[in-house]
C-alpha cells in the first residue's frame, strides 16, 4: 500500500470480504463458467490481501459439525419413506434407496463421531493443568 498499515478492524473487513468474493468465484466456476479473467480476478486478490495484510476470518467454531449434521439429515431423505410424499416408489428402487441411505447415513454418522472424537483430544490437549497454589476454597 502507501506505507500505512490498515486499522486491525478494516484488515479484519477486507479479509472477511475477499474470503466471500473467492467462495463466489468458486460458486461461479462451480456453475460451470470458467474464464482467464476469473483467475486474473483472483490473482488480484491474493495481491491485494497481500499487500493489506487482510485478516482472514476463522470458520465459525460449529460449522464442520453443523455441516455433518445437516449431511447425517439430507441422508434420511433419501429413503423411500420420505420419498413417499413426492409418490410411491418402485420396489427395486427403493430396496436400493434404503440400502444406499443407510450406507451413506452411516458414512455421515462416523464422520461426525470422528470429528467429536477430535474437538474432545484438541479441548484436552489445551487444557491449562490446575495450579496447585490455587486457592480451592
Amino acid at each position: 500500500m502507501n506505507g500505512h498499515r490498515p486499522s486491525e478492524t478494516h484488515r479484519r473487513t477486507l479479509g472477511s470480504r475477499m474470503t466471500m468474493m473467492q467462495k463466489l468465484i468458486s460458486q461461479v466456476r462451480d456453475l460451470g463458467f470458467e474464464s482467464e479473467l476469473l483467475t486474473e480476478f483472483e490473482t488480484e486478490l491474493a495481491r491485494i490481501e497481500e499487500e493489506v495484510e487482510a485478516i482472514t476470518p476463522a470458520p465459525p467454531l460449529h460449522q464442520a459439525r453443523a455441516s455433518l449434521a445437516e449431511l447425517l439429515l439430507l441422508t434420511y431423505e433419501l429413503r423411500p419413506r420420505a420419498l413417499k410424499a413426492y409418490g410411491e416408489v418402485a420396489a427395486a428402487n427403493a430396496s436400493y434407496l434404503e440400502q444406499a441411505s443407510a450406507r451413506l447415513t452411516e458414512l455421515a454418522q462416523r464422520a461426525l463421531d470422528e470429528l467429536e472424537g477430535e474437538s474432545t483430544q484438541e479441548v484436552s490437549a489445551s487444557a491449562v493443568p490446575e495450579d496447585p497454589r490455587r486457592d480451592r476454597r
